[in-house]
């Protein structure tokens, strides 16, 4: 039997020092993420709250066959946990079966922003 050989790789896909009440990020904001050879993946959310925070931030995937031309809608959606007053870190599993990933984040609080946003893709890439 032949042990199959593989590799974890963190990248970080967005960063955003701050994202105003109910803006977006572009897709262009975000890294383009290879999938090739890619077995499992995950993808860590994390952002600062302020004390009045109503609505947490969501996460639209969206893939590409490409790289280039982007579905027009999401792959899949979460949302972070909401902490108000504080930092809120979700991870979640994202099936591979795409060729091309980014992210865009949408700040659902229409009377706050959120600051210290983060995307983080956990890779685990056969060999």
């Amino acid at each position: 039997m032949v042990e199959q050989k593989t590799e974890k790789v963190v990248k970080t896909i967005l960063s955003v020092s701050e994202l105003g009440a109910g803006e977006s990020t572009r897709l262009v904001d975000c890294k383009l993420l290879d999938l090739e050879n890619v077995k499992y993946l995950t993808l860590t959310a994390r952002c600062k709250y302020v004390s009045g925070a109503s609505s947490p931030i969501a996460i639209h995937v969206r893939t590409s066959p490409n790289g280039g031309e982007w579905d027009t809608t999401d792959y899949t959606t979460f949302e972070n946990d909401l902490v108000a007053g504080g930092v809120g870190q979700r991870t979640v599993a994202i099936t591979p079966d795409a060729r091309y990933l980014k992210v865009i984040v949408e700040n659902q609080d229409t009377g706050n922003a959120v600051t210290n946003i983060k995307i983080v893709a956990t890779l685990t890439k056969e060999l």
